[in-house]
């Protein structure tokens, strides 16, 4: 009877023992899935944080590509609407006229003076032509007598005023324009020159003139 109770005890015991040995590794089981699923989350939560600090940078990216091209494009403008004429030695003594055509067209005056250039700076003025014959006869006729230079400011300077200069050689000049009226021949006496881009205008307004004394 003794051995029969040992025994049930023995049994007990060793169930006991067993059961709670199982519940230990559930326990030890879930422990880690719990684990891996906070590592999982953390590593989702890390790499969403990533993905949005790149898209953030992207974003930041993307706007200052985007105000750099509106500030380009403003420039553009800018430099578009200001516009270089220069009266030449032969047309000087009608140069009122040249500003009252321009201003008929709604270009505005931002900057107008009479000079006498030097040889050197006709040689600047007209670097891209320093390869052609016809360079140093034409800067030694820009720099024999004054010229009037004017800055004009207004929506389509470029295109406007090269419409009232006309043609650079005056007899295919249109009835009416600057060169028509007044050129004498496309050699040099032409009458008037004007800047044909943005990039020209913007070099020779800073030839004749300093900052000051354009007035927008």
């Amino acid at each position: 009877m003794e051995d029969i109770c040992q025994a049930e005890r023995d049994f007990l015991i060793g169930f006991a023992e067993n059961y709670k040995s199982k519940s230990e590794a559930d326990k030890a089981r879930l422990a880690e899935e719990a684990r891996k699923k906070a590592e999982a989350e953390r590593k989702r939560q890390e790499e969403l944080r990533e993905k949005q600090e790149e898209e953030r940078k992207k974003r930041e990216a993307e706007e200052a590509e985007q105000k750099k091209l509106e500030e380009k494009e403003k420039n553009k403008r800018e430099q578009e609407n200001n516009f270089n004429n220069e009266d030449k030695p032969n047309f000087s003594p009608n140069s009122d006229n040249s500003s009252s055509q321009t201003e008929k067209k709604g270009l505005k005056i931002a900057g107008m003076k009479m000079v006498r250039l030097t040889p050197q700076l006709a040689e600047i003025f007209y670097q891209e032509h320093n390869a052609k014959a016809f360079f140093k006869g034409m800067t030694e006729f820009m720099s024999s007598s004054p010229v009037v230079v004017i800055c004009l400011e207004g929506e389509n300077a470029i295109k406007l005023n090269r419409e009232i200069m006309g043609a650079t050689d005056p007899k295919q000049a249109r009835e009416g324009t600057i060169r028509k009226i007044y050129g004498v021949s496309i050699d040099n006496a032409n009458a008037v020159h004007g800047s044909d881009s943005a990039e020209a205008a913007t070099r020779e307004i800073k030839l004749f003139f300093k900052e000051e004394e354009i007035f927008s």
